[in-house]
């Protein structure tokens, strides 16, 4: 596999916060595509209010280049795919929790009752959390043209 060539094939989850209502429709979107129920709990997108600013954050998983929860994993139950996204092997998963400390979003939870790591799977490039954002705060991009709304919107990089 041509790591750079996947890589730059990936599709990215991007969030734009100034057209971010709240609703958290996300949340339940996810939760009831891999659960069938809508729980905010079982979703792998989290929505984080700050009362202080007053302002929403949505973190999910970036599928990082350099994945510490991947790097972590002393079963290998966490690995890339060929599409470059990185994924948990619930079947190899022992429920050590490294990854959930190592992830520097903060975006991998644990799952009591079925005692596995869970993250954004990215659902095969089908986002129904992206497709059902009623502000269109959530899209599915390239990964060249999330560099560039991030570089525009945020200000991070550049020259």
């Amino acid at each position: 596999m041509n790591n750079s060539k996947t890589q730059s094939k990936k599709l990215m989850l991007f969030y734009d916060k100034s057209k971010c209502t709240n609703c958290r429709l996300c949340e339940l979107v996810c939760s009831f595509k891999h659960y069938g129920v809508f729980e905010f709990e079982k979703s792998c997108i989290k929505n984080l209010f700050s009362f202080g600013k007053n302002e929403t954050e949505v973190a999910h998983c970036f599928h990082c280049d350099v994945a510490l929860c991947m790097d972590s994993c002393p079963t290998g139950a966490i690995y890339r795919n060929e599409r470059g996204y990185v994924l948990i092997n619930p079947m190899k998963c022992i429920g050590c929790k490294n990854c959930i400390s190592a992830c520097p979003l903060g975006v991998i939870w644990f799952h009591e009752r079925e005692g596995v790591a869970k993250k954004c799977d990215f659902c095969e490039g089908m986002l129904n959390c992206a497709d059902y954002c009623p502000t269109g705060a959530l899209t599915v991009v390239p990964r060249e043209e999330y560099k560039k709304r991030v570089l525009e919107i945020y200000g991070f990089g550049g020259d």
